[in-house]
């Protein structure tokens, strides 16, 4: 298997047939069919399904299809930072996996920074939370992952960022709960409740309830914030998430938990594959605008 082949694939995919992949790989189509029945054989899976009109990509197809885009970006990434002659000509793309965060906030002042340096560099952030930002380290897909929260850090270098997340409940301010300055483990166990499903995998409550997170009424989990609000303000339920990263609009109000419960943020990245000359260059800046209490590990 080579590049060469990936290319004709996706292209395939993106074309929706054969024949127009051929066309717009200016090759016959006997040939494409050919390289892709060679393949498959190589693989020992059908990637597609054939017809006159459109293909249609099997469950390994459709795997094959998204691993060979990220193969493909990594290469086209890769020549971007190798043809840099010296930090001047630094340039290509850092891609950073985002936990919602309100330290992106000052993220941003660090980022504005270093692209008034190094213009050329494109900063990619991609909102995600725990699962997708440790599968796109895995993979090389991200340079750098932000994490909110307990996480198992064994494969990455990181810096703990001098920040803590202060969690809280988004509920409505007509709602039986509207007027408390405070939420307690007492409140919560009365309501209906919208967690982030990277927080009861973590059990993250379960010390400072005093219980299992089972025992909440849970009627729906979330990964980001933004659709769970839509929910609690048309009613349904209430979402316990991360405060002051969703702004307080119209009926909605987010009360901090008391006692308070706060989760770190952790800024990795992998320790299995050397970083590009550019994100070392960004966490350069990262680093001098943090306490030295705080950089890496």
């Amino acid at each position: 298997m080579d590049i060469r082949v990936l290319r004709y694939f996706v292209a395939t995919v993106r074309a929706q047939s054969i024949s127009a992949g051929a066309e717009a790989l200016h090759i016959t189509q006997p040939t494409l069919s050919r390289q892709f029945i060679d393949l498959e054989e190589e693989l020992g899976h059908k990637l597609f399904e054939r017809s006159n009109r459109r293909i249609h990509l099997t469950p390994k197809g459709e795997l094959f299809y998204e691993r060979a885009k990220e193969i493909l970006a990594l290469v086209e990434k890769t020549k971007v930072e190798i043809s840099a002659e010296d930090d001047d000509d630094v340039c290509g793309t850092i891609t950073l996996y985002a936990a919602e965060t309100p330290f992106v906030s000052r993220l941003a002042k660090i980022l504005n920074q270093f692209h008034e340096r190094y213009p050329c560099v494109c900063v990619d952030i991609v909102s995600g939370n725990e699962e997708a930002t440790t599968a796109a380290l895995t993979t090389g897909v991200a340079d750098l992952g932000l994490f909110v929260g307990h996480v198992d850090l064994g494969n990455y270098d990181y810096i703990r960022l001098p920040h803590k997340d202060t969690w809280g409940l988004l509920t409505r301010k007509d709602g039986p709960l509207g007027m408390k300055s405070g939420i307690t483990a007492e409140d919560l166990t009365a309501i209906p409740l919208l967690c982030s499903k990277q927080a009861l995998i973590r059990n993250e409550f379960t010390g400072w309830l005093g219980k299992a997170p089972e025992e909440l009424h849970i009627i729906g989990t979330f990964n980001l914030i933004y659709n769970a609000a839509r929910l609690v303000e048309a009613g349904f339920g209430h979402a316990l998430s991360l405060q002051n990263i969703y702004a307080e609009t119209g009926n909605l109000i987010n009360i901090p938990l008391v006692p308070l419960l706060q989760a770190e943020t952790t800024l990795a990245w992998s320790k299995k594959r050397p970083v590009s000359r550019a994100t070392e260059i960004l966490l350069s800046y990262i680093r001098k605008a943090l306490p030295e209490e705080n950089l890496a590990h």
